[in-house]
């Protein structure tokens, strides 16, 4: 264990953090991360024969507490290559397939402060941060950065680049192409809040990267550091929109309409361009799914965030394919398709741990999960993201495996606490006792959701039971209101038109049961809309359904909650938090800042807190907490494992 007081030459212990507790934990109680069985992940087995220059060993999730300390160690990461990524990647052979739920994609690879759901999935094949995380146990590893960070002082930091460490286009990856990476994503609003912890970046020289913190962060530097992505920061804000470089396994195949020279895309511009955020994000950006199966098409849903400096523009799951003007925007051109296509190739220049172990990827975007099965079934894919639960048992019977996680992915009731009656958070406590939430999962999701007791699911780590957990119980549903003086209140539920509408029905009939008259609106949410207004006005709605998951940007109790409850577009608009005027949004902003500063048992505690205050006072919380299911064919891809988050991961999987 390091204090304050070493010097620069200091390496962070790589078992523990810097207060001698993992750097991530991954396990609660001496459990998984996630309630699943995973298999030993050893990238290449497949094609060991035709890789033998390239061995390639990978991560093993454990359970217990030594593998909680070993999570944020390069020992998790996939190590002992013993060639560069090009040797891999000429050796590699056949294709990689998958269908991925989300609505035909257009070009919104920038990764710079990117929320869509379906880029931010890709990105991790085409981009590296300092140290990334493992989709599939949240557990951190050296990616750009060649050992632990060392600790000058309480509140700085050193982190030094992996040498030989190259962009697609056979340029050297530089220090200060890292600190502009880093400065572009943190004027963005969404970002910048994730990186508050942040004071300044530097490059000492070509190879070293400096950071002054406002506090110590020691518990979550690396895993908040693998939110930046780091690209040649010659490149302008339309060349990453287009066809951005990056220095990972993969490197984009031109989209339609941009570029084919990636090195000349990569070199066009003699200056960066200081980009504030992504284009028009939206809520629970992408994936989403308005799905002719509503309630049984489990589509993971606006799975990331929308970028909360983009209200403007912002338009619902990635505007259902706002672009939907473009069928094959982000598709390779030449080629005939019924959906939009990513497609990916080897990045020559690649000298990490897990190179691209096929010669080609092909990622096909399908908002129907009927149309992603077939794919799948037709074995036109290895893998089918989001497996709708009424196909389920016939893609068992047909010999798939269809694995289910455990995420943090939820619908969410979300109230307009600026207007009356829901600014009361009796009110608000009365919906969630009059659902009956068990026979939602039974009956919607085949089981496959758990109820919610606290902010986070049982199985993730800093887990605490909060102090309100909501059951079924009419009875007390009927008390609050009559304590809160509401008697037949009539108001309009906006649903949003993918997975959750399909929960509309009951929802509406248990309502109704405790005198709570609700008209279901289903539409695409207009989020822009529900921007912060200047002059306070109400914002027009009452309570709104709709999915949300921003885990794929980390698990860190801190990242997951200041989300919605921090001080940001979702408390200052949309729940209107920030403006209900009984202290309650402000007592939870010194909770937060609290837990960030903290360490230990102090950190939790302060967690615990702020799950105890949001159970009580609900102005935007979780009906359930789903599992996501994945299907894939074993005898097409070897060493893959579903994630419980939306997107898939290929790091270190092949084609059979």
């Amino acid at each position: 264990m390091l204090d304050g007081n070493e010097n620069n030459s200091a390496v962070v212990n790589t078992e523990a953090d810097w207060t001698g507790q993992p750097q991530f934990d991954v396990t609660a109680a001496g459990k998984p991360l996630v309630n699943m069985t995973r298999r030993s992940f050893v990238a290449g087995s497949a094609i060991a024969a035709t890789l033998a220059a390239s061995a390639l060993a990978g991560c093993t999730a454990t359970s217990g507490s030594a593998s909680a300390e070993a999570s944020s160690s390069q020992d998790s990461a996939p190590s002992d290559a013993t060639a560069s990524g090009a040797s891999g990647a000429e050796e590699a052979s056949r294709e990689i397939r998958a269908a991925l739920d989300y609505p035909a994609p257009y070009a919104e690879a920038s990764p710079v402060a990117n929320t869509r759901a379906l880029w931010v999935a890709a990105g991790w094949h085409v981009f590296e941060g300092l140290y990334d995380l493992d989709y599939r146990t949240y557990s951190t590893h050296n990616a750009l950065a060649a050992d632990e960070p060392a600790k000058v002082s309480a509140t700085e930091y050193e982190v030094t680049l992996r040498e030989g460490a190259k962009f697609s286009n056979g340029v050297d990856v530089t220090a200060a192409d890292v600190v502009n990476a880093f400065n572009r994503n943190i004027e963005n609003e969404t970002y910048g809040a994730m990186l508050s912890f942040i004071e300044s970046v530097s490059a000492k020289d070509d190879r070293t990267v400096s950071f002054s913190l406002n506090w110590s962060a020691d518990r979550y530097f690396k895993s908040r550091l693998s939110l930046v992505k780091v690209f040649p920061a010659s490149m302008s804000d339309e060349e990453l929109q287009t066809l951005p470089i990056g220095s990972g396994p993969w490197q984009y195949e031109p989209f339609a309409g941009a570029e084919s020279d990636s090195t000349a895309s990569a070199t066009a511009s003699e200056s960066a361009t200081a980009s504030g955020a992504a284009d028009d994000a939206s809520d629970g950006a992408d994936a989403a799914a308005a799905s002719a199966n509503a309630g049984a098409d489990a589509a993971a849903g606006d799975a990331t965030a929308e970028d909360a400096a983009s209200d403007a523009a912002a338009s619902d799951a990635a505007s259902d394919g706002a672009a939907a003007s473009s069928s094959a925007a982000a598709a390779k051109p030449g080629n005939t398709k019924t959906a939009g296509e990513i497609s990916f190739t080897p990045n020559p220049y690649y000298s990490g741990p897990v190179p691209a172990t096929a010669e080609r990827m092909v990622w096909t975007a399908l908002a129907d999960g009927d149309e992603r099965c077939a794919l799948l079934q037709d074995e036109m894919v290895a893998v089918c993201e989001n497996v709708p639960s009424n196909a389920v048992s016939k893609l068992k019977e047909d010999g798939m495996t269809v694995e289910y996680v455990q995420g943090f992915c939820q619908p969410f009731l979300m109230f307009n606490c600026q207007k009356k009656p829901f600014n009361d958070p009796r009110v608000r406590q009365a919906f969630f006792y009059a659902i009956n939430v068990e026979e939602l999962i039974s009956s919607t999701m085949g089981g496959h959701a758990s109820p919610v007791t606290s902010f986070l699911p049982k199985t993730f780590a800093h887990y605490h039971e909060a102090s309100t957990v909501y059951t079924h119980n009419p009875k007390k549903a009927k008390a609050l209101l009559e304590e809160a003086g509401v008697e037949d209140l009539r108001f309009v539920m906006t649903t949003n038109s993918n997975w959750v509408k399909g929960l509309a029905a009951q929802i509406q009939s248990d309502l109704a049961e405790v005198g709570l008259i609700m008209t279901n609106k289903e539409m695409r949410i207009d989020w822009a809309a529900l921007a912060p207004s200047e002059d306070d006005a109400i914002l027009p709605f009452d309570v709104i359904l709709t999915p949300g998951d921003p885990t794929c940007f980390g698990l860190d109790p801190d990242l997951l909650l200041s989300w919605w409850y921090g001080d940001n577009v979702w408390t200052r608009g949309r729940s209107c938090w920030a403006k209900a005027g009984d202290g309650k949004f402000e007592e939870m902003q010194e909770l937060l800042q609290k837990a960030r500063e903290a360490t230990g048992d102090a950190q939790q505690k302060a967690w615990n807190d702020c799950y105890d205050l949001v159970s009580e006072e609900v102005p935007l919380y979780a009906l359930f907490h789903r599992e996501l299911a994945t299907a894939y064919h074993e005898s097409m891809i070897s060493d893959f494992e579903s994630i419980g988050t939306t997107g898939l991961s290929f790091v270190g999987s092949s084609p059979r």
